[in-house]
């Protein structure tokens, strides 16, 4: 079995003197990725306000502070998004937010209401950054797996490997517009790492089932891989049972986020956990 590294946790991060518990970004521009995808590109208030995000591992996250007026006047709540990137040179980091096209406005959360009038000059608290993927070099090869949730997380940890790293990814999408072309140096050198993407369509009540197919389908490469698994909660269910069961994959092997479930807010998942 190969070592498995995980980063330090929220709360001993938070209670850092390095840096306060929360912290304020700015919008400076927003981006059309495709039609299911919008990049937000944030500053910090002051030019040296983000500067510890450039040791956060890819995968790593935040908690962003959306405006949420029914909570009350003044009340946020927080939602976690993947750091997409963080360019030191520029201050700049960007965060990829899925847009919820198919869904009525009506039902849109707190982070995709501020979305849809969100405009340069715009600031919004944070705290963080927790957690993140470390590579383990002795793996033979690295599968990545999620859906439009774990974009970034997948991208961010792509362009981190090393060029000599074999890797395999598996993304659920609802359908063929979610599709995001390789960026930067991926894409100037497609050549330089074995990567192979596979995009299973699928509805969301599907997207476990689906997925379990595509995997069980495709030739793996030999060895047992390090595994980065995240996304919806049935997904993760399904996936798992199938690499810890007839893949027979360590448990402490697979690196799995869960960062939604379908038909639930983020409150009421916490609050049927908690029961």
């Amino acid at each position: 079995m190969f070592a498995f590294h995980r980063t330090q946790g929220l709360m001993s991060q938070l209670l850092s003197s390095a840096k306060p518990a929360t912290r304020r970004v700015r919008v400076r521009a927003i981006h059309t990725l495709s039609p299911r995808m919008r990049r937000v590109v944030f500053t910090g208030a002051t030019g040296t306000d983000l500067t510890d995000l450039a040791d956060a591992p890819p995968g790593a996250a935040i908690k962003l502070m959306f405006p949420h007026d029914a909570a009350g006047p003044g009340r946020t709540l927080g939602r976690a998004y993947t750091i997409r990137r963080y360019d030191a040179a520029r201050g700049e980091l960007d965060i990829d937010f899925v847009v919820h096209d198919e869904t009525p406005a009506a039902q849109h959360g707190p982070a995709a209401r501020w979305l849809e009038h969100a405009a340069p000059g715009d600031e919004l608290e944070f705290a963080g950054p927790k957690r993140g993927f470390r590579a383990d070099p002795a793996a033979p090869w690295t599968l990545l797996i999620g859906d439009e949730t774990a974009l970034p997380a997948i991208f961010a940890i792509l362009e981190s490997l090393p060029e000599h790293a074999q890797v395999c990814t598996y993304i659920a999408i609802g359908d063929a517009r979610a599709q995001l072309p390789l960026e930067g140096a991926l894409a100037a050198h497609p050549s330089s790492r074995t990567i192979t993407i596979h995009w299973v369509e699928s509805d969301t009540a599907h997207a476990g089932t689906m997925m379990v197919d595509a995997l069980s389908t495709q030739p793996m490469p030999a060895g047992t891989p390090q595994v980065f698994l995240a996304g919806e909660a049935s997904l993760l269910k399904h996936v798992r049972a199938l690499l810890e069961g007839a893949w027979q994959i360590p448990h402490d092997a697979i690196d799995a986020k869960g960062y939604w479930t379908a038909g639930l807010t983020r409150e009421e998942r916490k609050a049927a956990e908690a029961r």
